[in-house]
């Protein structure tokens, strides 16, 4: 269970990503906060209390279950009606991008509070695996919000997704090609599959890969250029180029990093 201590809020890590509990925030204690952005995602799951957030002139309700999904730089303040408890994390990769607030709520069963414990519990302790189980956490719910939004995907953007996944590691896949064998017209294929997963096909392949990418420099000591080939990259300064438009790092500052995070510990 997440921790319901207000001293234990959000530690927060040097690449901007942080994990924590805010404990209960009174009317009182709402008042004197201030607005909120952050430069990562903001994945915010509301465990008690109700009340509404603001979001850039918009107020969106709340209630135990909630789940509210911040872009980076997003202005948002909570404000409860009695009180609220919530429990946040904020991560740079998220796979249903954009510059609005998503809402979803978690099933009868907690899915989603499941899955977000368990990414706390590895956030803090960081196991020798950390990175990779994190990555895989982090996939897993959004895999499940994915799964809550009103539109859910048909089997062909299912097949052009699972095409994609297949070939992470493939120099030889074109993204075009995979459409291609799509029996649809190629722009209405585009044009579904950015409504489904809100991105264009080549943008969620790249993402797929430089996620791969994140799990062998935390894993292995392969040059950039043996990296970016095992991720279906042929020209080592492109991957490089995007990657550091994904993170916000190049390839090796990832790596230091994040090994200078595991001698700390």
């Amino acid at each position: 269970m997440p921790s319901t201590d207000p001293k234990n809020f959000q530690f927060v890590k040097p690449d901007g990503t942080f994990s924590g509990n805010h404990g209960r925030i009174d009317v009182e204690r709402a008042e004197n906060w201030k607005t909120q952005e952050h430069d990562v995602w903001e994945i915010c799951l509301i465990l008690e209390g109700s009340g509404f957030f603001w979001v850039e002139g918009e107020n969106y309700p709340f209630s135990p279950g909630t789940i509210f999904c911040f872009p980076p730089h997003v202005k948002h303040r909570g404000r409860p009606d009695k009180f609220f408890n919530d429990f946040c994390i904020g991560i740079w990769e998220y796979l249903v991008p954009g510059d609005k607030v998503s809402v979803f709520h978690d099933d009868d069963f907690g899915s989603f509070r499941r899955l977000i414990e368990v990414y706390d519990h590895v956030f803090h302790t960081e196991p020798l695996n950390f990175a990779m189980t994190l990555s895989h956490l982090k996939h897993a719910m959004q895999s499940l919000l994915i799964s809550w939004q009103p539109r859910l995907p048909s089997s062909e953007m299912i097949q052009l997704a699972e095409d994609m996944e297949r070939n992470v590691s493939n120099t030889d896949f074109r993204v075009a090609d995979a459409i291609s064998r799509i029996p649809l017209n190629a722009n209405y294929v585009r044009k579904q599959f950015r409504e489904t997963y809100h991105m264009t096909p080549v943008s969620y392949m790249n993402q797929l890969r430089i996620n791969q990418a994140k799990s062998i420099l935390l894993t292995t000591i392969d040059p950039i250029s043996e990296i970016a080939y095992h991720c279906g990259f042929t020209d080592s300064k492109y991957f490089t180029r995007l990657f550091h438009t994904s993170t916000g790092f190049a390839p090796l500052e990832y790596r230091k990093l994040y090994q200078s995070l595991q001698t700390e510990m």
